[in-house]
């Protein structure tokens, strides 16, 4: 059976992929001797569950500092090696809060299981898991050659490869809401996707919705951060009340993102069962220097 990557997070989005750089500050990854980003980046909120992407043994455990006591750029990590059919591979999970309390370097673990809590741990800018995968031996020198996304030829060293072909897509395993919840997205009512603002400022942002289900909202239907970077110290709000084929507004106030850069933050509305409905909702802001 060939090689594959089970979806390490309880999230469906990708917020910043191989081979590229989103970050927005050019030497992010070459200062560190790479050609761009050297894994994947999934959306996962500080807390949230991390999954081991395929079955294999505990390599490592890392409490985030280099043996000389520096930070670790991964922050917490974890490294599980898989012997496979295909040659061995190493999964490393970095920028955690804390590995799962039970779990110790020399274990074997399945995919899917649970591994860790995520955070943004290291060199990272705000909370989210990053997944980088290595095919030992891929060359004498550990070298590995890639087309990058925008037509470039780069080598990646450490034996480093691309997980995109390996990963399986998410499945969400969640209920999903009936028809009789839905919530459609209107406008921007302030703060458009990408407003420039300083960093550490506070703002408050209003999304315009409508009640596109059957079902009326109460004050026992939520609306949920799901993804990317929360700006906000809760993680959940009600939804306006709203009968169906109303519209609503929902505004939350937030906190601009401590250093340079560009920020998503996704939200989605939840039903008192616990279903999510309706389209994903987002603010995207770019953060300059305050002044």
């Amino acid at each position: 059976m060939p090689f594959r990557l089970r979806w390490p997070t309880e999230f469906p989005s990708i917020i910043q992929p191989f081979g590229v750089n989103l970050t927005g500050i050019p030497d992010f990854y070459t200062r560190f001797g790479l050609p761009a980003h050297e894994g994947i980046d999934f959306a996962a909120p500080t807390g949230s569950r991390i999954f081991a992407c395929a079955d294999g043994v505990v390599k490592e455990i890392s409490n985030g500092r280099l043996p000389d006591g520096k930070a670790h750029a991964y922050g917490v990590h974890i490294r599980i090696n898989h012997e496979t059919d295909e040659g061995s591979f190493e999964t490393i999970y970095g920028h955690l809060l804390r590995p799962n309390a039970d779990l110790r370097v020399g274990d074997h673990v399945i995919g899917g299981q649970w591994i860790a809590a995520a955070d943004n741990t290291g060199n990272s800018r705000g909370d989210h898991l990053h997944l980088t995968l290595k095919k030992r031996g891929a060359t004498a020198r550990g070298e590995t050659q890639f087309v990058l996304p925008d037509g470039s030829r780069a080598t990646y060293p450490r034996d480093l490869v691309d997980p995109t072909p390996f990963l399986d897509p998410f499945f969400r395993s969640e209920p999903i809401a009936s028809a009789r919840c839905n919530l459609s997205f209107l406008e921007d009512v302030t703060i458009p996707d990408d407003t420039v603002l300083p960093a550490g400022s506070m703002f408050i942002k209003t999304w315009k919705v409508r009640n596109t289900g059957t079902a009326d909202w109460d004050r026992n239907y939520k609306f949920v951060f799901i993804a990317n970077t929360p700006m906000t110290s809760f993680l959940e709000v009600p939804l306006p009340p709203a009968h169906a084929s109303e519209d609503a507004t929902i505004s939350i106030a937030m906190e601009v993102p401590k250093h340079p850069g560009r920020y998503k933050c996704t939200w989605r509305a939840r039903d008192p069962e616990g279903n999510f409905f309706g389209h994903d909702i987002w603010l995207m802001i770019r953060v300059v220097k305050g002044s």
